[in-house]
């Protein structure tokens, strides 16, 4: 059996490779830290000096400040501020993103980022600026209720055709229309009139009272 002496004698033998080991793991985890803030460093000192570009109303000059970033390797800035500012003009970096990002996660980002400007555009020349009325209903993929109205939207779309425009938005992929008006719940359905949301109905309605409520804002029957 071991004397105390003994196991105090491996005890003094092993403490400097348990301090080097100890070292060691710190060093790295200083290392890795001190490289996360060079990192974000870089980002804002590229962000700095690309901002006459990212605020420049030529759609051309963001494009460069967006590929810019991404020549950098800051892939996924560039994906969010696209995103942010719903800028038109990032649309080529996202599609060469979706097929050259650095990883898979960056390639569905930017997948994503571009289905919301194809919403938001869709939207736009659909709903704002469209010389009939248009009926929009706010839904999501997870949303139960909205699976019971979003049949008797396909209805209309017959039943109105040449009349109304009829919209469904995925409140997840076009986060900021929902926002803009206000939109507090799904299902929600609303009427546009020359751009101008003329009334709101939250709730899975059913189709009678869908063309009630059309009836009600549009008088078309």
């Amino acid at each position: 059996m071991a004397s105390e002496k003994d196991i105090w004698d491996k005890i003094s033998a092993l403490t400097p490779m348990i301090l080097g080991v100890f070292v060691t793991a710190m060093g790295s985890v200083f290392t890795n830290v001190y490289n996360v803030n060079q990192l974000k460093l870089n980002q804002i000192i590229a962000l700095d000096k690309l901002r006459p570009q990212l605020t420049s109303e030529k759609p051309e000059e963001r494009a460069f400040a967006y590929s810019s970033f991404v020549a950098l390797g800051y892939e996924d800035m560039a994906i969010k501020i696209i995103r942010v500012k719903n800028d038109q003009s990032g649309r080529a970096i996202l599609n060469k993103l979706i097929k050259e990002g650095a990883t898979s996660e960056i390639q569905a980002r930017a997948k994503a980022s571009i289905e919301k400007l194809n919403d938001a555009f869709s939207f736009g020349s659909k709903v704002l600026e469209s010389d009939k009325p248009s009926l929009v209903l706010y839904t999501a993929e997870w949303c139960g209720p909205c699976k019971l109205v979003e049949p008797i939207f396909d209805d209309l779309a017959k039943e109105y055709d040449g009349k109304i425009n009829i919209n469904i938005v995925d409140v997840d992929v076009n986060t900021e229309t929902p926002t803009k008006y206000n939109i507090r719940g799904i299902p929600s359905i609303a009427i546009f009139k020359d751009g101008v949301d003329v009334g709101t109905k939250v709730g899975a309605l059913s189709k009678d009272q869908i063309k009630s409520f059309i009836k009600e804002n549009t008088n078309i029957n």
